[in-house]
């Protein structure tokens, strides 16, 4: 039998690439669909709930109109 893929949390995604793999979060700010590298992390069960748990803050801090994206991603050209 195939291995089961385990379901990734709405938002969070997985990038492979050359050096290796990346969790990506996934959402929409100010009408435009962000899609962050949390390239830090290694992808771990942990590090993926982790990822859905900021996504989470960051979609709670847009509805509240208190989200500054440097805060979250200092590098990121958006």
């Amino acid at each position: 039998m195939g291995e089961k893929k385990s379901k990734l949390p709405r938002g969070i995604t997985i990038r492979e690439h050359s050096a290796g793999q990346t969790i990506n979060i996934t959402f929409t700010y100010k009408g435009v669909r962000c899609r962050e590298p949390l390239s830090n992390l290694p992808v771990t069960p942990v590090n993926i709930k982790y990822a859905d748990r900021l996504k989470s803050e960051i979609q709670g801090k847009i509805e509240r109109n208190t989200f500054l994206y440097a805060d979250y991603f200092p590098t990121s050209p958006s």
